[in-house]
């Protein structure tokens, strides 16, 4: 895939974190990961929409980059396997994660191909029909399986193949986007995306996930996920919930615009008592 980063601001062969942010209020909440990054002393890098725009994948892709998500988080391993291509190892984190520094560096360190948080969203329940009919996964195998969080992907160079055809599917728009398939079972609750497609190719890959902690401590935390707030205040104080909320109240109408399922309704609950 065609790269047009100045390959200059890599300078060494060592792992890197990365992450993305299409304006307000992402650039900010990135901040956070910066510092954090600093502290586990690797190197960090924020790829952005003024980026994006500039290149070739965006210019033959642009009616789906324009849409919500910059076209549905498409960009993920586009932007994962850009960083490869200087680095040994890359970890991919949403603007809005925080981590634990010391831990966060020995998961990097330790681990060898590739590595996400499970989840408990079932394939079938948070994939369109035809996202499995286009990738020829129409069967129990897939259909049964557990979706990645793709808010945190941890890869090496052997993941190369996986993340080419992640990347393969997430410009199909009838995969990647949340338009509603009528074929659909009346349990289905909402396609996730990227991470639909993700979910698919980690059973294929057979990638299992870890539970979201690494020698005994937590390692991703979401400032806009409620059910992480009680974990982000033992290990963060209070702040970064609080600076999180005022940000949400600011930049309300671009998380709206960005919602996920029925994720618009926690944005609303939140926005009410800021």
């Amino acid at each position: 895939m065609e790269s047009a980063i100045n390959m200059n601001i890599f300078k060494s062969k060592n792992p890197i974190i990365i992450s993305f942010a299409s304006g307000e209020p992402y650039t900010s909440e990135a901040k956070n990961l910066e510092i954090l990054s600093e502290k586990a002393g690797i190197e960090f890098h924020l790829y952005n929409w003024d980026w994006l725009i500039e290149t070739k994948f965006y210019k033959d892709n642009k009616k789906l980059l324009d849409s919500k998500k910059s076209g549905y988080c498409a960009w993920k391993p586009y932007i994962i396997l850009d960083a490869l291509k200087a680095h040994s190892k890359v970890l991919y984190v949403d603007s809005s994660t925080l981590f634990v520094p010391s831990t966060v560096k020995s998961y990097i360190k330790d681990n060898k191909g590739t590595n996400s948080t499970a989840t408990f969203l079932q394939n079938k329940y948070f994939t369109n029909k035809r996202c499995f009919r286009i990738m020829n996964c129409e069967n129990d195998k897939y259909l049964e399986g557990y979706q990645l969080w793709a808010g945190n992907v941890l890869v090496d160079k052997s993941l190369i193949p996986m993340l080419e055809e992640w990347g393969k599917y997430c410009l199909i728009e009838d995969c990647v986007s949340d338009r509603y398939d009528e074929d659909n079972d009346e349990e289905f609750i909402y396609n996730t995306y990227d991470q639909s497609i993700l979910g698919i190719l980690g059973v294929k890959y057979s990638i299992k996930g870890n539970n979201n902690s690494y020698n005994g401590t937590p390692l991703f935390f979401d400032l806009r996920e409620p059910s992480h707030e009680k974990a982000i205040n033992i290990y963060f104080g209070e702040n970064p919930i609080k600076e999180n909320r005022k940000l949400l109240k600011k930049y309300f109408e671009n998380y709206k615009f960005n919602r996920t399922g029925y994720v618009e309704q926690i944005y609303t609950m939140m926005a009410e008592t800021v």
